[in-house]
């Protein structure tokens, strides 16, 4: 294989109208208290090429949706290597950072991998919703060396504009605290433009369905291990057949060649 370098109730009813406020809802205030980890701004730890991953994910039920196909993805690029998954909580960042048996778990659980999904964002773009959770989530990270990954959501059903806007904000966020960004709404903007939408979204057209799944899979597992996911064609899962999994997996290499995540 190529490699590159560098470069459940509960969970359901806390994610599942996704990141994405209402414009009803009144503005949120950017005052924040202050966070411990804020200023920590060291180099993106590039934990790639392990004999053993162990991969944390927190947010909403986005997160938890993927967490089974992205393990098989993960292990299917690494054959060799252990892969462990787990997503610790559940809800928006910024209740997150509050959570301390999730931070307890964070700190002691020698994790490679942090994947970070719930960051509040107006779907309309009029609002601007503190980042400082998910800064503070990203520095943790860092100073545990734990590789953090943003996970911009994917659009909404019928909104590309939304996956470009929720993508720029994750990308303003590492320009803030540095981090890897998985570009997975460019990545299902192009997909659902070659595939039609149909196995795409579940039928609230919010959530993911297999196509989905794959896509936001196939993106993240690149980032984590560096395999450059274009390179086997070989069928993962049975709900994607291997020549539509052919095509996303060229789309997700293509559009990370494109949008490097780590810089």
């Amino acid at each position: 294989m190529r490699r590159i370098t560098g470069g459940l109730l509960l969970f359901l009813l806390t994610g599942c109208g996704g990141n994405g406020v209402k414009d009803n809802n009144q503005e949120q205030n950017n005052d924040e208290r202050p966070l411990s980890y804020q200023s920590f701004q060291s180099e993106i730890p590039i934990n790639q090429n392990l004999e053993e991953y162990k991969i944390a994910l927190i947010g909403n039920s986005h997160s938890y949706g993927v967490s089974s196909i992205l393990k098989e993805v993960v292990g299917h690029y690494s054959s060799n290597a252990l892969v462990e998954l787990k997503v610790l909580a559940s809800g928006f960042t910024d209740d997150l950072i509050n959570n301390k048996a999730l931070i307890d778990e964070l700190e002691s659980g020698q994790w490679s991998h942090l994947v970070i999904q719930g960051q509040k964002y107006s779907q309309s773009g009029n609002y601007v919703y503190p980042t400082s959770a998910t800064e503070q989530f990203i520095a943790m990270a860092k100073s545990l060396k734990i590789m953090p990954i943003l996970f911009p959501e994917h659009p909404q059903q019928g909104d590309p504009l939304e996956g470009e806007r929720v993508y720029e904000l994750h990308k303003s966020i590492a320009q803030n605290q540095p981090s890897c960004v998985a570009p997975i709404g460019l990545v299902w903007n192009k997909a659902i433009a070659q595939l039609g939408s149909q196995y795409f979204y579940s039928p609230d057209g919010n959530h993911a369905a297999a196509y989905g799944f794959m896509s936001t899979s196939l993106t993240l597992a690149q980032i984590i291990t560096g395999e450059i996911v274009d390179s086997d064609e070989q069928q993962i899962i049975n709900s994607v057949p291997s020549d539509v999994q052919a095509e996303l997996a060229r789309i997700v290499s293509q559009t990370l060649a494109e949008n490097d995540p780590c810089n």
